[in-house]
């Protein structure tokens, strides 16, 4: 049976943690996100809650404790969130379906944080430039191949060229597919790197494993 609660275990520095304290949220939340949503210089905590359609917010004191849930309704179902500066708002941009995940980053180099999202039942990437205001361009959809099913999407720069590209988790075709960015906003058709066959890969991590300076 689902809780519909976050959980905080707040650590003692030394690999081990207080017991957890719990915050009800809505109903079958699938993720959650830790930011400074109301620019008190404390972090707060944002749930999306799959089978309510609405986020949950969770101000934070700074001292270790939290207010009630503050409700917002966004009228679909969606499995991921970020938290950004766009201009303080609760913003709703109508993508193709299924959307899995989002994140946010500066794709066109202006300073203003962009959009991209993972739809999952279209097979492809939505891109929303920002105006900096809280509001957006229409999208720009970048395909990831017919029954792809991308389900997680991921930002960095991997050719090291200073401009930041899109990495995208593709479940139906056991692959990752990456697009390069032109720092205009716009990016490369996908290149596909497999898996494996029945990998479906949920999530991806990105960092320099290595130490050779690349991701």
């Amino acid at each position: 049976m689902l809780s519909n609660d976050v959980s905080i275990l707040f650590g003692y520095g030394n690999g081990s943690f207080a017991n957890q304290i719990t915050y009800s949220t809505g109903s079958d939340g699938r993720a959650v996100v830790v930011g400074d949503s109301n620019k008190d210089t404390r972090l707060d905590i944002v749930a999306i809650n799959y089978m309510s359609n609405d986020i949950s917010v969770l101000l934070g004191y700074g001292n270790d404790s939290f207010a009630n849930k503050i409700t917002y309704y966004i009228g679909f179902s969606s499995s991921s969130i970020a938290v950004g500066d766009l201009n303080n708002t609760i913003l709703e941009y109508s993508t193709d379906s299924s959307s899995f995940s989002i994140t946010v980053a500066d794709f066109n180099n202006d300073t203003r944080l962009d959009i991209v999202v993972a739809n999952s039942a279209s097979g492809n990437i939505s891109i929303f430039l920002g105006y900096g205001n809280g509001s957006f361009a229409n999208q720009t959809t970048y395909s990831t191949e017919r029954d792809s099913y991308p389900y997680f999407v991921a930002v960095v720069d991997f050719n090291n060229d200073t401009t930041l590209d899109i990495v995208v988790v593709n479940q139906g075709s056991n692959s990752l597919g990456t697009f390069l960015g032109y720092g205009d906003g716009t990016f490369s058709s996908m290149t596909l790197i497999s898996m494996g066959y029945g990998s479906v890969p949920f999530s991806v991590l990105i960092g320099d494993f290595s130490h050779d300076r690349n991701m």
